[in-house]
């Protein structure tokens, strides 16, 4: 049985690694800032893996992360920025670990193609993590919140 985990930041990495197993999530290594684009990604998860997948540099203007943080980009001593974003529908994904435009491209679409493999084989769970989250320092009741996010 596979385990597919998607999580809004490297949490799902660590996961992976200690399990001592390949990454069967296109989220390895990312931040998904914007709680509500990460909601959106898991709520929609097999229809997204479809959709088309664009890299920029630039990431969205006036967002909640921005707002908490005065910053567009994750700020942190090890993280060069500006950094690759992965934009799927209206979902950016930053991958704050990487460098180059084409090779954080390449990695992210072939782990999209083993999990749509792996997703196909039915023998699978999934595991989505959300942390950090400004959903429950903002909201009382987070999961009535969850449950309104409306799929694109």
């Amino acid at each position: 049985m596979d385990l597919i985990i998607n999580s809004n930041t490297c949490v799902g990495s660590e996961i992976y690694s200690k399990l001592s197993t390949q990454y069967t999530s296109p989220l390895i290594g990312t931040l998904i800032p914007n709680d509500y684009e990460y909601i959106k990604f898991i709520k929609n998860f097999k229809r997204i893996l479809d959709y088309p997948i664009n890299i920029t540099f630039i990431p969205k203007n006036d967002t909640i992360f921005e707002k908490q943080t005065h910053n567009k980009y994750y700020n942190h001593i090890q993280i060069q920025t500006p950094y690759p974003i992965i934009q799927v529908g209206s979902v950016d994904i930053h991958c704050i670990h990487e460098k180059d435009a084409n090779t954080t491209l390449e990695k992210f679409k072939r782990r999209v193609e083993r999990t749509k493999n792996i997703i196909k084989a039915k023998n699978y769970n999934i595991l989505n993590i959300l942390v950090f989250t400004e959903i429950i320092t903002q909201v009382d009741d987070y999961q009535q919140i969850i449950k309104k996010i409306n799929l694109e």
